[in-house]
């Protein structure tokens, strides 16, 4: 039954996703169709790979539990040519029974998935969802295919196994693992170093550094658990006092076997795991995200260059006729451009390297002050003479050591910085200075000063009508900048790659969950004559319980430790890239996760001490 499930799940969501793909009303809607496509037929190919091997590992596991029944077939008289027959029918008839029920259930839920797609991307058009015939004639090329190839790999091992082999094949597991101090110490370099380079790595070096990254993290993975695990579980039998207490002795005994038994399955998981939580971390880090993002880029609902009286009339004028979006507030913020000069101090320190202007635009505090006011912001606080504060959206490290020259003065970053208040597209970048340091700018005639107007509205999200009149009114010198343009553009964009997380995500937890529980049921038949012993003796149901519960958190809990320590030093180097503090998104991405492992263990617990008693 459970295999039946895996494949249909599998069938499921390859067809809801490749539905998506097919139906054009939805690419419409996209600002930039062209390259959502190729989002989408990127991570089609991934869910497909992904779904083959899940389906050929769950076939492995579901003849491996049926070796005895095939040796007694063979036992009781019945040729090799009819057990072969026999499986062949029956891994057939099953995979099109999967397929089936597969393209029916993702047809049911393709239309959930096309009212939640367009949620996320704050679509207001509705995408009907019919049955698409592309979607269906690839669903079912994929997947007959490999429901073919893997019933005649089933029926074909009957030939090749001889007949005490059919017995004994439940038996064998992977390699015992030796320890080795050697390989436990290079395990932790090697994984220290994939952090530390990590972490290192700039926005010039991510692409360069991505791959020494990953060779470095997932060998030590591999390592890690053939060597430090092993060794770690040794030492806990060594320790009289824990090994004999109650029933550890009897958990920690089978506990080492079934690592050792296990050590390629749960490093493969670990490896899973920090991809899943990488991924979806930071996917829905840019989606939840983009209202910071688009406040950053636009911090009045509406502004533009000042231009003349006549303009800003015409446009308070178009806000008082549009009432529903209670306009708050309106404000005129003045800066001045000049050019600038930097120079680096600390050549020694890494550093991510932004493309810094030679144009900035200064601004005093007093007038930040009252903009961020206006705005919900936090006010600059104290600036000392000769001090700056720099208003930007790079990312650069150890700002602090730069200096910057400007109108023949230097001026010294502070270690923080601020919010925007003015639009990305009418100021790039802006540093923040004392009222008498502006002052005196003003006194050598160092630049150019110009000012913005801006207008808040209680409601800029949904004025999308008003953006649309304002921008066809403005000219086009006073580059105007509405915060539901850079709302509506980033939620497009992020909503999309946040459904394809989740996609993903939902895919990689049910195949990781699935492997592992697999694994430990099928583990659970072969030692249920050991828990025989165990009841004669004595042991309880619930200590057996409790024994059972001990080892599945273990393998349960190794694997999913190591992903998050390996998630997280991955969503460190991504906050330190992007400037963002994302850990709140992650640490809801990694407590959906843990939430949905966590269901996986229970129903494991619970099967294998059914299986056992």
């Amino acid at each position: 039954m459970s295999y039946l499930l895996s494949q249909t799940f599998s069938v499921m969501v390859f067809y809801v996703f490749m539905a998506i793909y097919y139906n054009r009303q939805f690419f419409q809607l996209s600002q930039d169709s062209i390259k959502v496509m190729v989002l989408f037929r990127s991570s089609a190919i991934i869910v497909a790979l992904f779904s083959v091997m899940f389906v050929w590992y769950s076939n492995g596991f579901f003849v491996r539990s049926r070796t005895k029944e095939l040796g007694t077939y063979a036992l009781l008289g019945m040729e090799r040519r009819q057990i072969a027959w026999l499986l062949f029918l029956e891994n057939m008839t099953l995979g099109l029974l999967s397929l089936v029920a597969g393209i029916g259930l993702g047809n049911l839920f393709s239309q959930l998935c096309s009212v939640l797609l367009i949620r996320m991307t704050r679509g207001t058009a509705s995408v009907s969802f019919t049955l698409a015939p592309e979607a269906v004639i690839l669903t079912v090329v994929l997947f007959a295919g490999l429901i073919l190839i893997t019933s005649l790999h089933t029926s074909s091992l009957i030939y090749r196994l001889r007949l005490i082999d059919l017995f004994q094949a439940s038996h064998q597991g992977e390699r015992v693992p030796r320890v080795s101090v050697v390989s436990a110490v290079f395990s932790v370099l090697f994984i220290a170093a994939g952090y530390t380079l990590a972490d290192i790595a700039g926005s010039g070096l991510v692409v360069v550094a991505a791959i020494p990254i990953l060779l470095l993290t997932i060998s030590g993975t591999y390592m890690f658990f053939r060597s430090v695990i092993p060794a770690v579980v040794r030492g806990i039998r060594r320790n009289r006092s824990v090994y004999y207490r109650g029933t550890r002795m009897i958990s920690t005994s089978q506990l080492l076997y079934r690592i050792r038994g296990n050590v390629s399955t749960l490093a493969t998981i670990a490896v899973l795991t920090a991809v899943t939580i990488t991924a979806c971390g930071t996917a829905f880090t840019l989606y939840l995200g983009s209202t910071a993002v688009a406040s950053a880029m636009a911090p009045f609902s509406f502004s533009y260059v000042q231009q003349t009286p006549e303009l800003d009339t015409k446009v308070q004028q178009v806000l008082d006729q549009h009432s529903e979006l209670h306009a708050k507030s309106v404000m005129s913020v003045r800066y001045l451009w000049v050019n600038v000069e930097y120079d680096h101090q600390s050549t020694s320190s890494v550093m991510i390297r932004p493309t810094l202007s030679d144009r900035v635009a200064v601004i005093a505090k007093s007038q930040y002050d009252a903009a961020a006011q206006v705005q919900g912001h936090a006010s600059s606080q104290s600036i000392e003479e000769g001090r700056c504060v720099m208003v930007t959206q790079q990312v650069l490290r150890n700002y602090d050591a730069l200096d910057i020259h400007v109108a023949g003065s230097i001026l010294k970053p502070l270690k923080r910085t601020v919010l925007p208040v003015v639009g990305q597209s009418q100021v790039g970048s802006m540093i923040v200075v004392p009222d008498a340091a502006y002052a005196e700018l003003l006194r050598k005639n160092a630049g150019k000063q110009e000012t913005v107007q801006g207008y808040m509205v209680s409601h800029p999200e949904q004025a999308q009508a008003v953006s649309v009149l304002l921008e066809k009114m403005i000219p086009e010198k006073a580059h105007f900048s509405s915060y539901v343009q850079f709302s509506d553009m980033w939620f497009g964009q992020f909503g999309i790659i946040a459904f394809i997380g989740l996609f993903l995500g939902l895919v990689f937890v049910f195949a990781t969950g699935s492997i592992i529980s697999y694994k430990q049921l099928m583990e659970a038949q072969e030692e249920r004559s050991r828990y025989v012993v165990l009841r004669d003796i004595g042991v309880s149901r619930s200590e057996v319980r409790q024994i059972v519960a001990r080892q599945m958190a273990v393998v349960f809990g190794l694997p999913l430790l190591v992903g998050i320590c390996h998630s997280t030093a991955a969503l460190v180097a991504l906050r330190n890239l992007l400037g963002m503090n994302i850990l709140p998104y992650c640490v809801f991405v990694v407590a959906v996760y843990v939430a949905l492992y966590g269901i996986y263990y229970v129903f494991t617990v619970r099967g294998y001490v059914s299986t056992v008693m």
